[in-house]
């Protein structure tokens, strides 16, 4: 009984490896035909049932990155289009970087887009936060564009650590902006 529980559990993996790409399919196939005896078709319908999870999954994850996007014009939305207090304002800031945080946290082994979208709401966030946060306490556009500089020099160090080109063309840009705007 637990050789068959292992089974079952290897033959799971398998289709999840397949469903998942993370092995090559000839490989999945081959390996389900080893620990089924020839009979993977008898594991069809669990990999059906697996695709409508797969399904439903799409839609939560579909949501949850419509929510996501929206997080960025909803956070200008709450600055400059809202009669709210300091305090409010900030803490739905705070949640909205918590969300984006949250959900890099997520899909942080996943790498895939729904990674990346995560990581740049959240860096745009703190950026959009930061600036936010220098304006209220008054402290001048010199201070307000060095906090800026760091912002990119940060998403730099990021784009390297984590290999990311598109988030290295997008630091350099903003520096380009920043230093410029620090010049004039």
């Amino acid at each position: 009984m637990l050789n068959d529980q292992r089974t079952t559990t290897i033959i799971k993996e398998i289709l999840y490896w397949k469903q998942h790409k993370l092995l090559p399919e000839m490989y999945c196939d081959f390996l389900l035909a080893l620990y089924t005896n020839g009979e993977a078709s008898t594991f069809e319908d669990e990999e059906k049932i697996s695709n409508q999870r797969m399904g439903t999954w799409t839609m939560k994850k579909g949501l949850q990155f419509f929510l996501l996007v929206l997080l960025v014009p909803f956070s200008f939305l709450v600055i400059y289009f809202t009669q709210f207090q300091l305090v409010l304002q900030l803490s739905i800031l705070l949640l909205f970087f918590g969300f984006s945080g949250w959900m890099l946290n997520n899909y942080k082994h996943v790498r895939d887009s729904s990674f990346h979208i995560a990581l740049v709401v959240m860096l745009i966030l703190f950026l959009i936060i930061s600036d936010f946060f220098v304006k209220q306490l008054d402290l001048g556009s010199a201070v307000s564009a060095i906090i800026v500089l760091f912002h990119f020099i940060f998403w730099f160090w990021i784009s390297r650590k984590l290999r990311l080109n598109y988030l290295m063309i997008s630091s350099f840009i903003g520096l380009f902006i920043a230093v410029g705007y620090f010049i004039l």
